[in-house]
């Protein structure tokens, strides 16, 4: 009788997994990358953005904090990869030191819409001031647009308005 041979599967491999489905959640509403990425652009050869490379940094801070040079280690070793997308050799030090000093001048800016867009896109929600769409609100702060051009705190709204009302713009003191 010949034998049969015994096919197996891929060979497996445990990686940690913790907090982050929960941190790539985060990530994604507060739209870390898309903000990042808005404010430092990368050339179309570049095979992260700076806004995936920083996602990934705030999931090693708020999982397993690594220095620099250890984080490649720690995305090989959790399922960074899986959940992000991110190839962990990537995530060298040379690349994250790239991302880092590109967002380093930019960051007053970067800060500021992380912060003040979803505080205040949730207010105008809770506000619900009739014949305004504020489900098509666009929010945005002028520093985060031009640091040092507008007051800290100063938020610019521009709602679109129900056909019963012109088009309007509001500036709120934060």
């Amino acid at each position: 009788m010949p034998q049969q041979r015994i096919q197996y599967g891929p060979p497996s491999m445990d990686k940690a997994l913790g907090a982050l489905p929960v941190v790539a959640e985060f990530c994604r509403r507060l739209d870390i990358a898309g903000i990042v990425d808005r404010a430092c652009p990368v050339r179309e050869v570049a095979i992260l953005t700076h806004g995936a490379v920083i996602e990934a940094l705030v999931a090693n801070r708020l999982t397993s904090p690594q220095p620099l040079v250890h984080v490649e280690g720690w995305a090989r070793a959790w399922a960074v990869g899986e959940i992000f997308g991110i190839d962990a050799s990537a995530l060298n030090d040379d690349r994250i030191g790239r991302a880092l000093d590109a967002v380093a001048p930019k960051l007053e800016g970067i800060v500021g819409s992380l912060i003040y867009l979803p505080l205040f896109s949730a207010a105008l929600v809770a506000a619900d001031i009739p014949g305004y769409d504020f489900a098509r609100c666009e929010v945005w702060s002028r520093a985060a647009q031009q640091p040092g051009s507008h007051p800290p705190g100063v938020v610019r709204v521009h709602a679109h308005p129900t056909p019963e009302r012109l088009h309007r713009q509001h500036h709120v003191s934060l």
